[in-house]
């Protein structure tokens, strides 16, 4: 039997006062394990912090940029946030993701991994 809802595993670390100043690139919200249908967009958590405030990029599971820009023939959408919207989830994403966080005082990366199941609708 497959689940009637998909799951998801993210993680919070704790948000500290931070001294006035530059601070490295830290990743504090992400999704670390995401069971979703297949046909389902789904979002892919990674929030940062830092000052200069970080730039985002992500590698998908075949370790290649995901580039930023957004078209109707793109699989991906990377959102102002920071977060991956993948819009139509398939097979082929199965894998390992990487959301990466980089400022000029350091850098944070993450690992995501996705698990797309059938859907019984279809």
């Amino acid at each position: 039997d497959l689940p009637e809802a998909a799951a998801e595993f993210s993680h919070r670390t704790c948000l500290e006062k931070r001294s006035v100043g530059n601070t490295a690139a830290r990743i504090f919200l992400w999704t670390s394990l995401r069971l979703e249908l297949m046909g389902e967009a789904v979002q892919l958590f990674c929030r940062s912090e830092g000052s200069p405030s970080p730039q985002v990029e992500w590698f998908d599971n075949n370790r290649e940029k995901i580039l930023p820009t957004s078209s109707e023939f793109s699989d991906y959408e990377i959102l102002e946030n920071g977060d991956l919207l993948i819009k139509r989830l398939q097979w082929k994403h199965m894998g390992q993701f990487k959301c990466s966080a980089s400022n000029g005082e350091g850098s944070d990366t993450q690992g995501i991994f996705i698990y797309p199941m059938n859907n019984p609708q279809n």
